[in-house]
């Protein structure tokens, strides 16, 4: 009794002295920055160059910054991209869809910092018989299943470029335990937050503050031409996809300056690019599952995670949804 009462402590004692990590690193953060100017930038890197935190969000508002706390655990993620490519050059005709998917995968694998670790694909329908040559594919539609390294959440993403009656739409869906993201089904609706299973309209704000000044419109503004009205959705929302290439351009700038890291870098570019082209070979192989190659992976990579709370069953017991607290107010 008495070497119990002495070797268990002194056991509890190591074991937990190798267990708990004192010195925390690449906790995800995010950070709400009202003032985007070079003092605010430059305090911002300190703080990332630390190595203690990783900025994955950057919220316009506190209210939205407490948003993100409330999606709870990421359960699952979805992604599409719908579109007829008629009429563009001859070089798309019969590209399989999952060779360029990158901007429909990218979002399922940068929201938390995952990778891909394996692929398996469906290729399914049939594409015009002139174009089947070009590429060697037939297939309609590709919806692929990524499977994340050190993770138990995976995602789904669906792709079409040809003979598929459907809206153009690029998308992303996320469900969390307590609250879950989906994308409008039709252009020009809100896009949709679950809280449980009760829904309510939102609206996603501009995030052109984020900006330098010269550069802020264009998240609104189409810049290609003056025929806007014929010119293609992807080209008119913004100065494209949504508004995005202004901050894609700034961030690039901003790497290239060396004031920012890149994100993604040469390595997770890779792990992205190769999810879609394995993808299609996944589906030329009747749906195999393929491994993406050691090169394509971010050695010591960990996804940010926020793990379910077991206290409280259903997650989102004693939430307000976006539509009852406005109602409040």
């Amino acid at each position: 009794t008495f070497a119990m009462a002495i070797g268990v402590p002194i056991m509890q004692l190591v074991l937990f002295g190798y267990a708990i990590n004192n010195d925390p690193k690449g906790l995800p953060t995010a950070l709400v920055a009202y003032d985007q100017g070079p003092l605010a930038r430059s305090l911002v890197a300190a703080v990332q160059n630390t190595g203690y935190f990783h900025i994955t969000q950057q919220p316009a508002t506190e209210a939205e910054g407490e948003r993100l706390l409330a999606l709870g655990k990421v359960q699952f993620l979805r992604a599409s991209h719908h579109q007829d490519m008629t009429g563009w050059p001859s070089y798309w005709d019969g590209m399989p869809p999952m060779y360029n998917g990158t901007h429909a995968i990218s979002p399922t694998l940068a929201l938390c910092r995952n990778e891909a670790e394996s692929v398996q694909c469906l290729g399914s329908g049939t594409i015009f018989q002139r174009m089947h040559g070009q590429y060697g594919s037939t297939f309609a539609i590709e919806s692929t299943h990524i499977r994340f390294k050190d993770s138990d959440v995976g995602a789904e993403v669906t792709r079409h470029l040809w003979a598929v009656a459907r809206e153009y739409r690029e998308s992303f869906d996320v469900f969390g335990s307590t609250r879950s993201f989906e994308w409008t089904q039709l252009e020009g609706e809100q896009h949709v937050l679950h809280l449980g299973e009760s829904p309510s309209r939102v609206t996603v704000p501009d995030y052109a503050h984020l900006l330098p000044e010269e550069i802020q419109p264009f998240t609104t503004g189409g810049v290609y031409s003056g025929e806007e009205d014929s010119a293609h959705r992807s080209f008119i929302q913004g100065s494209g996809h949504g508004g995005s290439h202004p901050h894609l351009a700034h961030r690039l700038l901003l790497a290239v300056a060396g004031d920012e890291e890149a994100y993604p870098n040469a390595v997770q570019a890779a792990n992205i690019t190769c999810a879609g082209i394995l993808s299609h070979e996944s589906a030329l192989r009747g749906g195999e599952l393929i491994e993406l190659p050691d090169w394509t992976l971010v050695p010591g990579n960990e996804p940010h995670v926020i793990q379910l709370d077991e206290q409280r069953e259903p997650a989102w017991a004693g939430l307000e949804s976006s539509s009852e607290a406005e109602s409040a107010r």
